[in-house]
């Protein structure tokens, strides 16, 4: 992969992820991707999967927390 189009953002974030997962901090995951080209990347895994009501409730939250801030970067 070209290095000059890394994201270290998101490899840090996903390094600490997978730690935490390792070492059985994050039992299930629910995300978005955003790939080149503006394609999204999806998914679930885990307790994620095997409670879905939960998982939606948090995407909530995070969907409330990324509407804040893309209206603060708009003002």
């Amino acid at each position: 992969m070209n290095e000059q189009h890394r994201s270290e953002g998101t490899v840090d974030t996903l390094k600490k992820l997978l730690k935490a997962a390792e070492q059985g901090r994050i039992i299930g995951i629910a995300f978005i991707g955003v790939a080149r080209g503006r394609r999204v990347v999806k998914g679930w895994s885990g307790y994620a999967g095997q409670d879905p009501n939960f998982a939606l409730g948090a995407l909530r939250q995070l969907d409330q927390e990324l509407l804040m801030h893309a209206r603060r970067k708009r003002q």
